[in-house]
């Protein structure tokens, strides 16, 4: 029986290749996830900026991402700072009928020349409506999903072939 003979090359290449890859994982990963959460904190900050009442502009200001590298890839969060936290969910979600305190409408009723008690008593009667700000950016982040791990995986093949 004629004997077979099989030769394999690049092993150690392909070994060093893989092992550069862990290596680079992370900062593939951090950097679209870091453009991804600039992304998605601008277009929060700009359905903030067309809504009809924004008022001084802290809330935009106060929105802010940061991108951290993990031991697999990257983690960015988008958030408000802690002065605009005080007030974001009322901008982002509706509410129902309430009495809201005198004193937080005050400063916004005044600055719109308008009887802060009258606020309060609109407010009591229908509500607020929120922007969803935050929902809406983000369902769109989701629907961007399948392009940012396509961006990914091809970051990867670009490290790879780098070597």
């Amino acid at each position: 029986m004629p004997e077979s003979m099989m030769r394999v090359e690049g092993v150690a290449e392909l070994n060093r290749k893989l092992r550069n890859m862990k290596n680079k994982l992370p900062n593939s990963a951090a950097f679209i996830f870091g453009r991804e959460g600039d992304r998605t904190a601008g277009g929060i900050k700009q359905r903030i900026t067309d809504a009809p009442r924004v008022d001084l502009g802290n809330l935009e200001r106060g929105i802010h991402q940061t991108t951290k590298r993990t031991a697999t890839g990257a983690k960015t969060v988008v958030k408000p700072s802690s002065v605009a936290d005080k007030y974001a969910i009322f901008v982002e979600e509706n509410t129902r009928p309430h009495w809201p305190p005198i004193a937080a409408i005050t400063p916004w009723a005044r600055r719109h020349g308008i009887e802060p008690f009258l606020v309060a008593r609109a407010i009591s009667i229908r509500g607020t409506k929120g922007i969803h700000m935050f929902r809406d950016e983000f369902k769109e982040l989701a629907r961007r999903g399948p392009k940012i791990a396509n961006d990914i995986g091809e970051q990867m093949i670009r490290n790879f072939e780098r070597g």
